[in-house]
């Protein structure tokens, strides 16, 4: 789970202190506080502090945690969609570790397609080494769920991730569907911070033919959005 923003800590500081204020304020001006007014007072406080927990819940992201247990335990495309949409927003390698994970595992083609949507709002670049790692998973030569893998790849792309897509494409020699998928990813990559290794990789004579002009078609495109 992310760190809690600076901001939620400042509010659970400032709630704390109202909190005893609330307790200790009355006593301290020498009022009598009846039994009455201790209780609207805890009823406050009890109001502050439920308000200040689905606060903090909010801004600490979904528990991926329930949200697997959750997926684990549905049936139905539409609380499938509610998990999906809560991994993808979590954004970590175990969120997006699970999320490949259960779209591999659903059997109804149509609705893999559904859910591998959500990996558009996928943006962190750790989660790359989980992305890279689904290149080599089986989801059907057609589906649309590798064009989603490939084009968040190539969003979120590294010069470390052009290295390990060349690995990838090597080990995968002989195997035609697989290096399709690399390739793709490799042509798609439009951000800027790979374009040197792009052009290492364009002008490699060591590697296959296709895979050079795979990232000589990634680096131009990166250069036309340039100017």
């Amino acid at each position: 789970m992310k760190a809690l923003p600076l901001k939620v800590w400042i509010g659970v500081v400032v709630v704390v202190a109202v909190m005893v204020g609330l307790k200790l304020g009355g006593p301290g001006k020498g009022a009598v506080v009846g039994e009455v007014g201790e209780r609207e007072q805890d009823a406050v406080v009890v109001e502050v502090d439920g308000r200040l927990r689905e606060k903090v819940s909010e801004l600490s992201g979904p528990d991926v945690g329930a949200l697997i247990e959750k997926w684990e335990t549905s049936g139905t495309f539409e609380e499938w969609e509610v998990c999906a949409a809560g991994l993808a927003q979590a954004d970590s390698v175990e969120s997006v570790g699970a999320l490949i994970q259960g779209i591999f595992e659903t059997a109804d083609w149509g609705v893999r397609g559904k859910l591998a949507e959500h990996l558009r709002a996928v943006s962190n670049p750790e989660v790359l080494q989980v992305l890279l790692g689904a290149l080599k998973m089986d989801f059907g030569r057609g589906s649309p769920v590798v064009g989603e893998i490939c084009d968040a790849i190539s969003r979120m792309a590294q010069p470390d991730t052009v290295a390990a897509l060349e690995a990838l494409h090597w080990g995968a020699s002989g195997q035609g569907v697989e290096s399709h998928r690399i390739l793709r990813a490799v042509a798609g990559i439009r951000n800027p911070a790979a374009r040197r290794a792009l052009g290492k990789l364009a002008r490699n004579e060591t590697v296959a033919e296709g895979l050079r002009l795979a990232a000589g078609e990634a680096l131009a495109a990166i250069e036309a959005g340039k100017r």
